[in-house]
């Protein structure tokens, strides 16, 4: 008969099970991470094609994450302003591998407010671009402390700026009771002599 060593065969099929969980785990992990986010997380492909969506990312659209992936924004009817603005700066990331970070703000519905979105490449294996990242996060409330920040920081300037012209105001009449008090000397030594 014939007997065959199938130990190595055992072997790979256990440290392929093993591999196989551990993707598994790690997937899981991912997305769990990814999920908890408050940025809206999506990944396009060169042609502004959604290939992953997190949950907020697919609420913001009011969508389902599958209902997402391989439309391209004008397909699931992205807001049209940041529509324009963000598939045009898809294709010189993917060319040039720089960040693009702008701001865009949204005047109605459940998501009003102003954003911040960020376009980061994606590297394939072999240093090419091959995706790119887009991470919008909610910038309202830090918009809301540099407007106010502002405001303050104009109502110090005037109010220093009052200060300053009062100051010169009582240093003009210091200068004026001194020069009258001098005066009143003169004259007063002048009908003395």
């Amino acid at each position: 008969g014939y007997v065959a060593d199938v130990s190595d065969l055992k072997l790979a099929q256990a440290k392929f099970s093993w591999l196989n969980a551990n993707a598994v785990q790690e997937r899981k992990t991912l997305d769990t991470v990814v999920s908890s986010s408050p940025d809206l997380i999506y990944l396009l492909d060169s042609e502004g094609r959604f290939l992953f969506a997190n949950p907020l990312a697919a609420r913001f659209l009011g969508l389902e994450r599958d209902e997402m992936i391989s439309k391209s924004c004008k397909d699931i009817g992205f807001p049209a302003g940041v529509l324009c603005q963000m598939s045009s700066q898809i294709e010189p990331v993917m060319m040039t591998a720089e960040r693009v970070v702008e701001e865009f703000r949204l005047d109605d519905g459940e998501f009003a407010g102003t954003y911040e979105y960020v376009l980061s490449p994606v590297y394939s294996g072999e240093s090419q671009v091959e995706y790119v990242l887009s991470t919008v996060r909610d910038i309202t409330d830090r918009k809301q402390a540099e407007e106010a920040l502002r405001r303050s920081n104009e109502q110090l300037q005037a109010a220093l700026d009052q200060l300053s012209l009062a100051q010169n105001q009582v240093i003009q009449q210091e200068r004026l009771n001194v020069l009258g008090t001098m005066a009143s000397g003169v004259a007063h030594d002048f009908n003395n002599a």
